[in-house]
């Protein structure tokens, strides 16, 4: 389902692994992977079905991505999307991630350059 992405410096859990893991909080997580595979959008009984998840509590997750912004059920529709805010949390993410980058390669690039620097003499 989801993609596993490797930032140097960040450790997370395995999938095999147990920590406290809040199961809401995992489902509800389940739930956006779901339906961003899905960009028209699928019903509570398809994402119920999906994620072998309880109606009702398939329900409770839905309503609170919606309230949250996380997710979108346009009116008189009985399907739900991704909401404009997972673009946005992706860009903001995307922008440190690059701008720390590039932080990295400038100081990179300065210590190389001190280093070649060493050894010139400017007399």
């Amino acid at each position: 389902m989801a993609r596993e992405l490797h930032i140097e410096g960040y450790n997370s859990l395995a999938p095999d692994e147990k920590g406290n893991v809040l199961q809401t909080v995992q489902r509800a997580l389940r739930v956006l992977s779901l339906i961003a595979e899905h960009p028209l959008g699928l019903t509570v009984c398809q994402i119920s079905k999906a994620l072998e998840l309880n109606i009702s509590t398939c329900y409770h997750l839905l309503n609170t991505l919606v309230v949250n912004g996380y997710l979108d059920r346009p009116p008189h529709q009985q399907i739900y999307l991704l909401d404009p805010q997972i673009p946005f949390l992706n860009n903001s993410f995307v922008q440190d991630w690059l701008s720390l980058l590039v932080v990295k390669f400038l100081l990179c690039s300065f210590s190389i350059t001190r280093k070649h620097k060493k050894g010139v003499s400017f007399a």
